[in-house]
């Protein structure tokens, strides 16, 4: 099962208008202003993730679509093709509408409107089916959303590449700003683009605890990246995560015949010859030598950046980041210097990698002893640790290797 995503996704095909915003390149715009007034504005409840079925109906469930189908019923809708249609119901299938943040949009009429909305969406950006669907999703955008990142964000959507993109997004029944963390893929039917989806994640709840460090809003499109995944392996909204390096690319929905369409739209889906292809799983980098990680960790490897900078701060210990590209994938890196408390030259310095590991959306921090005290080393490991603990969850602990 996925987990939930937040918020909208825009236009392709030459609109500049759509979607959320975001920085640009590798770097992000900073955002200051819209941090401090996130920390002022909202509460708890507001900053929570989206609210399952067994909670109270809060203010956020009441914005939402008891029917599932509710789209089916929207002017949006009808102007979809008939291929569109079949390859939605597909995807939707897959998806848990209460837990998976989702949004699909139709960017082959103008103004690529939203044209299908999860319930976890609705209870997270405050909009029914009926308010979003034909809307595009910029409409959630608002003061403070960093407009050198929507340009960016449309110049992918236009360049038809995906995108993962952090923006400042307000909720439709509070107009409260929340931070909105979401990937865009295109989707294609015979080499064709004919929708967009974006998987969405709240994070407001994380990057409001951050103290010395400000959060920042960007879009990041690598061009060795491409979003093509095999509608008979998307298991949940978790395969929406992140964009994908080229190696996934067989069982392409562009190879879906006529027949198949037909079949997938009446509910008889049946797998086609692509479909079985194998998928070719992408070399994941080689991690540093194994010292001392936390592995597993379920989160967006940019916030695991911030987080770790905003604790090196407050313990007054310096911190040098840095970001590089292997094989197609994005690695953060962080030199992290613990001064010597007695004020000599014996401090500790250290590497820590954030990388990807095997299957979507999920990290290791490495820590890699570059100078220093072997005993002040793994003293430093432990502080981070005790620090970083909310990251970890109860069966996941960090993990001691030693060579």
């Amino acid at each position: 099962p996925a987990r939930r995503f937040l918020r909208a996704l825009a236009p392709a095909q030459g609109m500049e208008q759509g979607l959320p915003a975001a920085s640009a390149d590798d770097g992000a715009s900073p955002g200051a202003g819209a941090a401090s007034e996130l920390r002022r504005r909202t509460s708890d409840c507001c900053l929570a993730e989206a609210p399952s079925s067994k909670q109270p109906r809060t203010a956020a469930l009441l914005r939402v679509d008891e029917d599932k189908q509710a789209h089916e019923r929207t002017p949006a809708y009808a102007q979809l093709t008939s291929v569109q249609k079949a390859i939605m119901a597909r995807m939707i299938q897959m998806l848990n509408s209460e837990n998976d943040s989702v949004v699909i949009t139709n960017p082959l009429v103008p103004n690529s409107p939203i044209v299908h909305v999860t319930q976890a969406w609705q209870a997270m950006c405050g909009y029914t089916t009926r308010e979003a669907c034909g809307q595009n999703p910029r409409f959630t955008q608002g003061e403070n959303t960093d407009q050198d990142t929507i340009r960016h964000l449309s110049h992918a959507l236009q360049q038809q590449k995906p995108c993962k993109v952090r923006l400042l997004n307000y909720r439709g029944y509070s107009g409260e700003p929340f931070w909105n963390c979401l990937t865009v893929h295109p989707v294609f039917h015979k080499k064709q683009l004919v929708l967009f989806a974006a998987r969405l994640q709240d994070y407001s709840h994380r990057l409001n605890r951050l103290t010395m460090v400000t959060p920042a809003q960007f879009c990041k499109m690598n061009d060795n990246l491409v979003c093509r995944i095999s509608l008979s392996n998307m298991g949940s909204a978790r395969d929406l995560a992140q964009p994908h390096p080229p190696a996934i690319m067989v069982g392409r929905i562009e190879d879906l015949d006529d027949d198949y369409m037909r079949a997938s739209s009446s509910g008889d889906v049946v797998a086609s010859d692509a479909d079985k292809e194998e998928d070719v799983v992408p070399t994941v980098p080689c991690s540093m030598v194994k010292r001392l990680s936390f592995p597993r960790l379920s989160l967006e490897p940019e916030y695991l950046r911030e987080r770790l900078e905003d604790e090196c701060a407050i313990l007054r210990w310096g911190c040098h980041m840095s970001e590089v590209t292997a094989c197609g994938l994005g690695i953060i890196r962080l030199e992290v210097v613990q001064p010597d408390p007695t004020g000599g030259t014996d401090g500790v310095r250290a590497l820590v990698h954030v990388l990807p590991e095997q299957g979507g959306g999920v990290y290791t921090m490495n820590i890699t002893r570059l100078s220093g005290d072997t005993f002040r080393y793994h003293a430093l490991y432990r502080r981070l640790k005790e620090r970083l603990v909310d990251l970890l969850s109860p069966d996941e602990g960090s993990t001691d290797a030693f060579p």
